[in-house]
């Protein structure tokens, strides 16, 4: 399996997973486990549908846009992990939001948080469209069209729960 689609398939999800989780999030928070269930699956979903879409090419890479596309997926990678590190893992992987009596209630804005409001976002964006021009791949376009597309509805929501629970 190539390493780009399975890159594709966890991270192109990611604002359709964060759009349920506040669709649902009454549901979530009384089984907040099966949130990670749901996630699980909808990984498993995403990986049957990447496998599926065949590997066409939109342009044959240049070296230059193969070395731009790796610069950009480790400027990803690095932001993902600097938000990781700011807001903890309780905090990044949702935990905060399913448990909040568990989890102190703050608003960051340290960290990388100060520069960017979100880090891991901007990072998944980074990733994908960095990947796709190290490839020039169909799948790895779509992945980040997709991304774009359905972001700014994903923030949205996380923005006004954040709002309400930091109340």
């Amino acid at each position: 399996m190539d390493i780009l689609l399975i890159i594709a398939s966890i991270l192109a999800p990611v604002p359709v997973l964060h759009m349920w989780l506040h669709a649902l999030l009454s549901f979530w928070k009384k089984w907040p486990l099966a949130f990670y269930f749901f996630v699980f699956f909808l990984w498993l979903f995403s990986f049957w549908f990447f496998l599926k879409i065949p590997a066409v090419l939109l342009f044959e890479p240049s070296a230059f846009s193969s070395f731009l596309g790796i610069i950009l997926a480790i400027a990803g990678f690095l932001l993902m992990g600097l938000s990781l590190f700011t807001l903890g893992p309780k905090r990044f992987f949702v935990w905060a939001v399913l448990r909040p009596q568990e989890v102190m209630q703050k608003y960051i804005a340290s960290g990388i948080f100060k520069f960017i409001p979100h880090p891991s976002y901007t990072g998944i964006l980074l990733i994908l469209f960095g990947i796709f021009i190290l490839s020039g791949r169909t799948y790895l376009a779509g992945a980040f069209i997709f991304a774009v597309s359905f972001f700014p509805t994903a923030i949205y929501f996380e923005e006004k729960e954040l709002h309400e629970r930091l109340k």
